[in-house]
């Protein structure tokens, strides 16, 4: 492989709590050891969170992954567009996957605007889980031990990324884009005057 290249960056914007900052250290943990010889991926990770010393030491890993901080909303949003992956996780641990199992995070619209690629990590039964996982819209990880194997897709074929960032394109165009659910509720309504 061509140790040129520019490493793959792979981004978080959001909240580490509910456990989420566990998940995020196993993704940095092995970025540490794939970029070992030399950087092939980095996670950059922004929250408005405040971390402790146990965090710092678990998501903080040189050459891997960074904790960036708190920016503004206009700022997420320029990053998200850049980046070559956009990261949603949640935790693998039962009280906090019970404790967000039907949440949908606001977050996974922003990814999907972002036009960069979705990379989800976290239990099947979640709700945010399960969306990008049926509609088969993003990379996805429902078990702490396919983790690894998802990074190495990821770095070994990169035309995924690009794939599934086109997947995630016309699902989000078709489900999520305003003119086009405007059109259909106009055609349903029509239909149903006629």
């Amino acid at each position: 492989m061509n140790v040129n290249l520019k490493p793959i960056e792979i981004v978080y914007t959001g909240n580490i709590s509910y456990g989420r900052w566990k998940t995020l250290a196993q993704v940095a943990e092995f970025l540490a050891v794939i970029n070992s010889d030399y950087t092939k991926a980095i996670l950059n990770i922004y929250s408005q969170n405040t971390i402790n010393t146990e965090i710092d030491r678990a998501i903080n890993i040189n050459k891997a992954s960074y904790f960036r901080g708190s920016v503004s909303y206009n700022e997420v949003k320029k990053i998200l567009n850049k980046a070559d992956i956009v990261l949603h996780v949640e935790s693998f641990e039962n009280k906090y996957a019970n404790a967000t199992r039907l949440s949908f995070s606001t977050k996974i619209i922003d990814c999907m605007e972002s036009g960069s690629c979705i990379m989800a990590i976290g239990p099947e039964n979640l709700s945010s889980i399960s969306y990008l996982k049926n509609n088969n819209c993003a990379l996805v990880a429902t078990d702490a031990q396919e983790i690894n194997q998802l990074i190495l897709t990821v770095i070994e074929s990169p035309n995924v990324i690009t794939q599934k960032a086109a997947a995630l394109y016309e699902f989000a165009k078709k489900n999520h884009d305003i003119k086009t659910i405007q059109n259909m509720l106009d055609n349903d309504f029509k239909s149903l005057l006629n």
